[in-house]
């Protein structure tokens, strides 16, 4: 068989009969989730992690490498898994990062989770480290004697003989980091029993193509697993007093002793690891600065599907209300109202409309007649968009097509994209970091298309003031999608929100690189906003779209169904009705429009705005337009409509624009009104 995941390929043996598993260990916060990416992609192999679902994964059928941090956090120690036969016993890889790095990089994963941030999105403040810095560095799983622990572990299992080492900090290089992909790729075919394919042979002899894949893996374009890390301060470099520099020298240099004549390999990596503590680690003997205790990270509310979620909280004793506003409440009276706080505030956090129902509405295409959501099997389709593009229009007009539910990933943290009788779940990924698809995708296996995924695209020049837009109204006060910002508002926020942030032309870009050069979702169907809302275009789309989704919900349409679909007059009514209607099925049968506060305008920009649309457009078309004509065509048209429709800004900048009006919750007041008046 010829395995087709990754930008690489290798071929197996006609005998092929389970591939051993190699284990790969690591100390936590050794960039090791970096290097399952780089594995998968060069192999296109499964990799696996034992703290996975007990570490079930590791011996499934196809899979390569498994992760683990044994012994340092005693979880899942390899001789506990079975069966046996599954594991290499001739091959190890072995990840290696310097500890003045690897243990503030372990604790930051902590960090993150504590203070409920997505794996590798954030980085600790300084000041966090300082004052925590003394009990990681000695206890823990995160300590410099863990960190020497692993090392000492698998330098005595007999049973797993270190063949590659890899120093994180040379993966990082370009130049020693193509030579180690160029390492794993002989290892790894070796331990797989397979053999080069023709693909993988040419890219390994090409240096140039070696370097974009090495490129592409760093920077999570392939298998989409690892996502920047970005500082909440100005970055920095964990520092370290002298006593514990002193410590991780003569640790390092205990293990050099004690291997130097085993693995001159591991002796060489040590001695560079000393090198770069004495020259660039920074020392830091000022105390820990007192600050005033600091509240604890909110807990993170979520919707379980279970019985448990629409039970009350239990009575706390009773005690006097300490709040001056509930003085003249009785106790019980008190309760209701914090109760009635508490819900009112988890609603309107956690408030959806979707993926609720049982059955399927019936939809206009009828795709989902008859079916129960509960006994749909069907994966879950990716809509990928840059925000302002009009995602909220094309979910409501798929679930009105189809009749099943749709989802968001930026609901619920994803929890809900998939659950069964959804078909369609959005993301903004990269461009507002918040969902990754590759960790849903992690965590549910196999449950969504790899067949086909859509990219719904708009012009930068029109999506980038209307994804501001959405912010303009929350931060006013106004419903979403009611309200257009004025003019002057827009030419005053024009250049940050241009250049910097969500919003950004880089983004759009990064937006485009990432799904038309991700390997995992081979077969893109784009969806230009501009055809969407045309009334000539916009019903053959719909007239698409329908046929592919009903392949992946793999569900027969009925030939009257399939008559209405190809009539043009039934099929434009819809689009129109759909259209027009705004988003009626996701807003709960509100028919929202955005309209003007002030007279319409087209979004205005400066010459060199402009001509940077226009450069970036040039780029991706040359970059993929021998792939994929479509999208240059599309990218065409949005290159002239800049040209011609959107004008150009040559008058000063407006006066900053009135700060909004504070927010005034007129339910709680209401409800303390009436809790005061029957007291009286």
């Amino acid at each position: 068989r010829r395995i087709r995941r990754g930008s690489s390929t290798m071929e197996e043996d006609d005998n092929y009969g389970g591939f051993p598993v190699v284990w790969m260990a690591s100390f936590p916060g050794s960039g090791s989730e970096l290097i399952l990416n780089l594995i998968s992609g060069l192999t296109g192999l499964r990799t696996a992690d034992v703290h996975v679902n007990g570490g079930t994964r590791c011996t499934a059928p196809q899979n390569l490498v498994c992760k683990t941090h044994y012994p340092a956090d005693d979880e899942g120690r390899p001789s506990e898994l079975t069966p046996r036969h599954r594991f290499s016993n001739t091959t190890l890889v072995f990840l290696l990062r310097n500890p003045a790095r690897a243990i503030p990089s372990g604790h930051n994963w902590l960090w993150e989770h504590e203070h409920h941030q997505f794996s590798h999105s954030m980085k600790m403040p300084l000041e966090y480290w300082r004052e925590h810095r003394a009990g990681i560095f000695e206890h823990g799983v995160f300590s410099i004697h863990k960190w020497a622990e692993t090392i000492d572990f698998w330098h005595s299992e007999p049973l797993y003989p270190t063949r590659l080492y890899i120093p994180y900090e040379q993966v990082l290089d370009a130049a020693s980091g193509t030579e180690l992909v160029r390492q794993m790729a002989d290892i790894f075919i070796e331990s797989s029993r397979s053999r080069r394919s023709s693909e993988l042979e040419k890219k390994l002899q090409n240096t140039t193509a070696l370097k974009e894949f090495w490129n592409d893996a760093l920077h999570g374009k392939i298998g989409g697993r690892r996502s920047k890390r970005r500082a909440n301060d100005k970055s920095y470099v964990p520092s370290y007093t002298m006593q514990q520099k002193q410590v991780m020298l003569q640790v390092i240099r205990d293990l050099i002793a004690k291997y130097s004549s085993k693995s001159p390999e591991l002796t060489k990596i040590l001695k560079g690891y000393v090198k770069e503590i004495q020259d660039n680690v920074p020392i830091d003997d000022k105390p820990v600065p007192t600050s005033p205790p600091k509240a604890e990270p909110t807990p993170v509310i979520e919707e379980h599907l279970s019985e448990e979620k629409n039970k009350e909280p239990p009575l706390e004793q009773p005690k006097a209300p300490e709040s001056p506003n509930h003085e003249s409440l009785s106790f019980h009276e008190s309760k209701v109202l914090s109760r009635f706080k508490e819900r009112v505030a988890a609603n309107r956090v956690f408030h959806h409309n979707t993926g609720r129902q049982k059955k399927p509405g019936p939809g206009f295409a009828g795709i989902s007649e008859g079916v129960n959501m509960t006994e749909t099997n069907f994966p879950v389709v990716w809509l990928a968009s840059f925000p302002g593009s009009g995602s909220e229009l094309l979910l409501s007009l798929v679930q009105e097509l189809t009749g099943f539910p749709v989802s968001d990933i930026h609901n619920s943290q994803g929890l809900q994209c998939p659950n069964k009788g959804n078909i369609l779940c959005k993301t903004h990924f990269p461009a507002d970091r918040v969902g990754n698809p590759a960790r849903i995708e992690a965590d549910n296996p196999y449950r969504f298309s790899r067949s086909v995924m859509l990219l719904l695209l708009r012009n930068p020049a029109r999506a980038i003031p209307s994804g501001k837009n959405w912010e303009w109204e929350k931060l006013y006060h106004h419903a979403t999608h009611s309200m257009k910002m004025p003019h002057d508002y827009w030419r005053f926020i024009r250049n940050e929100t241009f250049s910097e942030g969500v919003f950004s032309l880089a983004h759009w870009k990064s937006m485009i690189d990432y799904w038309q050069g991700n390997a995992s979702y081979p077969d893109l169907m784009y969806i230009p906003y501009e055809d969407l809302t045309n009334p000539t275009k916009g019903p053959l789309l719909v007239e698409r779209l329908t046929a592919v989704l009903a392949k992946v919900a793999q569900l027969p349409i009925s030939p009257q169904v399939d008559a209405q679909i190809h009539n043009q007059t039934e099929i434009a009514t819809f689009w129109n009705n759909s259209l027009n209607g705004g988003k009626k099925v996701r807003r709960g049968g509100q028919n929202i429009r955005r309209k003007s506060d002030n007279s319409s305008y087209v979004p205005c920009y400066t010459d060199e705005q402009k001509q940077e649309m226009l450069h970036v457009i040039k780029e991706l078309s040359d970059k993929y337009g021998s792939k994929s004509p479509e999208l240059k065509s599309i990218l065409a048209g949005y290159a002239n409509d800049i040209q011609v429709t959107i004008p150009t800004d040559h008058d000063p900048p407006p006066p900053p624009p009135p700060p909004p009006r504070p927010m005034i919750h007129h339910h709680f007041n209401r409800t303390e009104q009436r809790l005061k008046y029957r007291q009286k």
